[in-house]
């Protein structure tokens, strides 16, 4: 059996899209903008949506040919009619919109989720599917940047490179920001429901010296930092947790304008992207 690339030694297929999203492109674009009455609309179409998934599949061969990536192009930025419930569940595309994708190959697990951590991660699966991801033989890193889009469809066309991709090679699908864990079936019953959100972004409590901190994984997916908030006693912890879900909605509905922020003073590594902290 030949041996795999590590992450630190990646090699990495890259295919852009030839043909633009069903709806877009030549034809008129599906639903209309939002109105907006400053000159600052949200979401900012010049600002990136960043989205990383892990593919876990027996598949050795997974995502390594010019057909897979052409297949999952034609699902994402082409004519398809496959996966119309997620593509029906996006209400505005302008013209020329597209969503690019890349794919890294590792041996699981990555350094980038150990052992210890994926073994919790998977855990979110159903329990009789649960042993075929722990037992997977090749991780497929998705990444994939695309602009932002009304009422985060950008989230929901980025998750379907990743479910193309696991169906094809008959994966499970890690969300690397979030920390969860999805059959392709519950992927796509996500990806395609009437809000997109509760499950993208999680809001983690975590013990920290002698008190805790607050943080949240997945806003880089709606073009927004990560938020931190350290150093929080047992007695400001409920507080702090319903005011920094508040923080959190304003920040997907109003933009990073919402709110004042600081630079981060995470550790480095803590976060996949950018972070800012509460004022």
């Amino acid at each position: 059996m030949r041996t795999l690339p590590t992450l630190s030694t990646t090699r990495t297929l890259l295919f852009a899209g030839l043909a633009a999203l069903s709806g877009c492109g030549a034809r008129a674009p599906v639903g209309r903008a939002p109105a907006v009455d400053d000159d600052r609309p949200w979401p900012d179409p010049a600002v990136a949506s960043l989205q990383v998934y892990l593919i876990m599949t027996d598949d050795l061969a997974a995502m390594q040919s010019k057909e897979d990536f052409e297949a999952v192009d034609a699902a994402v930025n082409g004519e398809s009619q496959r996966f119309s419930e997620v593509r029906k569940a996006v209400i505005f595309v302008p013209n020329g919109y597209r969503v690019s994708f890349s794919a890294d190959f590792a041996e699981p697990p990555t350094r980038a989720i150990p052992a210890d951590q994926l073994k919790v991660i998977l855990a979110d699966l159903p329990v009789e599917v649960r042993p075929a991801a722990e037992q997977s033989k090749l991780g497929v890193i998705i990444r994939t940047d695309a602009a932002l889009l009304p009422a985060a469809g950008q989230v929901r066309l980025g998750g379907l490179v990743a479910l193309v991709a696991a169906q094809r090679c008959r994966g499970f699908i890690v969300d690397m920001l979030t920390r969860r864990a999805y059959t392709p079936e519950a992927f796509a019953e996500e990806l395609s429901g009437p809000v997109i959100g509760k499950r993208q972004v999680r809001l983690v409590t975590q013990k920290s010296g002698s008190g805790f901190r607050l943080f949240t994984r997945g806003l880089p997916k709606f073009g927004l930092p990560d938020l931190y908030w350290p150093d929080l006693t047992a007695a400001q912890l409920a507080a702090a947790q319903a005011t920094f879900a508040e923080r959190v909605e304003r920040l997907r509905n109003e933009g990073p304008s919402a709110m004042s922020m600081t630079p981060c003073r995470a550790p480095t590594g803590f976060f996949d992207g950018a972070c800012a902290e509460v004022d």
